[in-house]
């Protein structure tokens, strides 16, 4: 008898213990999904050298990787940004990677068939992301570039252009905030280990310099072009990308992007003086996630970013 009783003592343990895990694991679960959902804003200023007093409080709002599945995420980032521009900022910055694949596009991109449903399913969103955007006022203009996740999906030049945004393919734009230029350089993605490098264009006394690229892993290439005193010529390089890592554990990212400095900049401004960036540096962890709404140790995220003189 004592003998049974306690065969029943634990089996009862173990069925509490498995709940338990299962409690646990749920509750991790509804915890990543609120993480992948919930866009942060994150507000940030950033002093930059000879910077003009027309420019002092200038606000940029940079938002990336938005990894639009379809067509109801495509009217929640549009929403998303309608929001955003509330806030009424003067110039608006895009860092690529606009649509991103599901999980189950895994399998679907199996057969040919797939992958052409697929990219249709991607380009319709997208299209009506950017469609969403015409209507936004923006003193300063919006612009954007290609992250890898945009190659595969033709078509990225029209689509900007349906919602007034220009498109910089290692390109660059003279943008206008109270009269006072700004220089917008875009850096076109190119691989998955970083953006082409190339000479800004127009860019001599070009006044302020933005950045935009997609991977950090850019910013190697970025800060080998000087000014006239030998300083780089970017004031701040604008980056998305690594996601945050998208899931860590203990300080270790589990998901590190593909390049990016092998995730040593998963998120963050990042100065100049640091031993392991080259540049003023802002990387964004993105708006939306791959694979999987889901996030651990990371969160989504766009920056507000006020510009002052140094």
């Amino acid at each position: 008898m004592a003998k049974r009783k306690r065969k029943k003592k634990g089996l009862h343990l173990k069925r509490l213990l498995a709940l338990l895990v299962l409690l646990v694991l749920a509750a991790l679960g509804i915890y990543g999904y609120a993480c992948s959902r919930i866009v942060h804003v994150d507000y940030v200023d950033a002093y930059i050298s000879g910077l003009s007093p027309f420019l002092e409080g200038t606000r940029v709002l940079f938002a990336s990787d938005f990894k639009i599945t379809g067509e109801k995420s495509a009217r929640d980032s549009v929403k998303l940004m309608q929001t955003l521009c509330e806030a009424n900022p003067d110039i608006v910055l895009l860092g690529g990677d606009y649509t991103g694949m599901s999980l189950s596009d895994l399998f679907r991109a199996q057969t040919q068939e797939g992958r052409a449903a697929i990219n249709d399913r991607l380009k319709s969103a997208r299209e009506t992301f950017f469609s969403g955007l015409a209507g936004l006022s923006v003193p300063g203009g919006i612009y954007a570039v290609s992250g890898d996740a945009d190659v595969s999906v033709e078509g990225l030049y029209q689509d900007c252009a349906l919602g007034r945004v220009t498109l910089l393919e290692n390109a660059t734009h003279r943008a206008m905030v109270n009269d006072s230029p700004i220089l917008i350089v875009g850096c076109a993605y190119t691989s998955a280990f970083g953006s082409r490098a190339f000479q800004f264009q127009n860019a001599t006394d070009a006044g302020t310099v933005l950045v935009l690229a997609h991977n950090p892993d850019a910013s190697k290439q970025i800060s080998t072009v000087k000014d006239g005193n030998g300083n780089a010529m970017a004031d701040l390089i604008f980056c998305g990308h690594t996601l945050g890592g998208q899931v860590n554990l203990f300080g270790k990212c589990l998901m590190t992007a593909a390049g990016a400095y092998n995730g040593d900049f998963p998120a963050g401004l990042y100065d100049e003086n640091d031993k392991k960036s080259l540049v003023k540096m802002l990387v964004s962890s993105g708006v939306g996630s791959d694979w999987l709404p889901f996030r651990l140790g990371s969160r989504a995220q766009v920056y507000m970013v006020t510009l002052h003189r140094k």
